[in-house]
């Protein structure tokens, strides 16, 4: 028997006003009060998480969030790559970065920005199963010497405990879609969990935190989340991040953007779009 409390809270870190309850924090603000160095150049790196179990599929997406602190006394911009086997394809928010071309952060004196790394497992014949470096490393643009290194990691398994999943493949703006965990293994799971959502780009929109635990008998689903987003785009990643102990799985649901059934139909859904309840009632969107 399953026991869930469920509080969910919406947190955005990308300004995304047609965000369905969403609740808007700047991170260009409250940045200061980090213990600097007289150094001139320097900073810190933490992640916010540094490992994760991920399913033997295609397309299967891990998200590390990771803070870049600039601790020196003068302001700098650092400079990001990342990589790890062919088969996984690593990106810091959307964008390719290696020693060619690495990904710029510019941030002031004291302050503090927010990256987002992900990995994604590559279209190949065969999923790389097995635990896999995902080396990040960051230095200062002024004095190359002032540099970092993390070590992120994450393990391809085949035994996979939980899903994220919906009963739709496709979404159409404004309308609530209910996104459900499912357990999949042998045995009983008690987790929490959190949703991340990305555009077909990789470019990181919003996170969903929910509050509560849940606890699934095997084959047993539940809703962990009424999911509602009023942009358009191609196609929506959204990653569930599953809490199992102290290990963390994650898990990716891809939508697609529902298209527009004509003029007639461009009318309809603009008129629904007004009443999402009638809609998803009717199941017309």
């Amino acid at each position: 028997m399953k026991k869930t409390i469920v509080v969910i809270f919406i947190c955005m870190l990308f300004s995304l006003s047609n965000f369905s309850g969403a609740t808007h924090i700047n991170i260009q603000n409250n940045k200061k009060g980090l213990s600097l160095n007289d150094n001139g150049y320097d900073f810190q790196l933490v992640p916010w998480n540094d490992y994760y179990y991920m399913p033997e599929k295609q397309d299967a997406l891990a998200c590390f969030v990771i803070n870049i602190s600039n601790t020196g006394s003068l302001d700098d911009t650092y400079c990001m790559t990342v990589g790890s086997i062919e088969d996984l394809v690593c990106l810091i928010d959307g964008k390719n970065a290696d020693q060619y071309e690495p990904y710029m952060v510019p941030i002031n004196s004291g302050e503090w920005e927010i990256v987002h790394v992900t990995t994604q497992i590559y279209v190949t014949p065969e999923v790389p199963i097995g635990e896999w470096d995902v080396i990040l490393e960051v230095y200062s643009e002024n004095n190359t010497e002032i540099k970092n290194t993390l070590n992120l990691k994450v393990n391809i398994i085949s035994d996979f405990p939980l899903e994220l999943w919906t009963s739709k493949s496709e979404y159409r703006p404004g309308v609530v879609f209910p996104i459900k965990a499912k357990n999949i293994g042998d045995d009983n799971v008690e987790f929490t969990v959190s949703l991340d959502i990305f555009n077909q780009d990789l470019i990181y929109l919003v996170s969903l935190y929910i509050l509560g635990i849940y606890n699934l008998e095997p084959g047993e689903d539940e809703v962990i989340a009424p999911f509602t987003l009023n942009e358009e785009f191609e196609k929506l990643l959204i990653t569930g991040k599953f809490q199992i102990g102290d290990e963390m799985y994650v898990d990716t649901l891809i939508l697609k953007l529902k298209k527009s059934r004509g003029l007639t139909g461009n009318f309809l859904m603009r008129f629904l779009n007004n009443f999402p309840i009638l809609a998803n009632f009717l199941n017309l969107k």
